[in-house]
């Protein structure tokens, strides 16, 4: 008994800082003084309109929190990188051809796209990265196709012909 009113009487350590709880203490006491302040000035209406937002706030910061690692195991920043050009088809066609006919830096750009192709496909199907675990991808693709994803490779295998890019996106409709 006197052992746990020994412990209970020990001050508790504060929260790391840039730890969540250190984060969240300060949030809180945030929180506790803006709704004083707003009750001092603004009355009981202002307390609850402070009350209302900041319990939408915390419910928003919940739900993004709780879904960061489902959503993509932790790579967030890859999965908004897949958003940051909008996405159409409107120069592919133009691409291909003066990929596949050669003419200088159309290749690169051809192959950066396929990249891009096969990000979103092995992030929404199979939930990893090319960059983050480049073993399993290179096992999913197969030994034909991972040359052209690699992505610790800064030169393409070859020259982009009409069968590579056929096996390519072959392989992309497969995975």
């Amino acid at each position: 008994m006197k052992a746990a009113l020994m412990k209970a009487a020990r001050p508790m350590k504060p929260p790391a800082p840039g730890s969540v709880a250190h984060s969240l203490a300060h949030a809180a006491v945030l929180a506790v003084v803006t709704e004083a302040g707003l009750a001092l000035v603004g009355g009981l209406p202002a307390f609850c309109g402070g009350a209302l937002v900041l319990a939408v706030l915390a419910l928003a910061t919940a739900r993004y929190v709780a879904g960061a690692d489902s959503e993509d195991r932790g790579h967030r920043d890859e999965a908004r990188r897949m958003h940051a050009r909008q996405v159409n088809l409107g120069d592919w066609r133009q691409l291909v051809d003066r990929s596949l006919r050669g003419e200088d830096g159309y290749g690169p750009v051809l192959r950066h796209r396929i990249q891009r192709l096969y990000d979103a496909r092995l992030l929404e199907r199979h939930r990893i990265s090319r960059h983050h675990h480049p073993e399993r991808v290179a096992e999913l693709t197969g030994p034909q196709v991972w040359p052209w994803l690699d992505p610790a490779r800064t030169d393409p295998p070859g020259p982009l012909t009409e069968s590579d890019l056929r096996m390519l996106v072959d392989q992309l409709h497969r995975l």
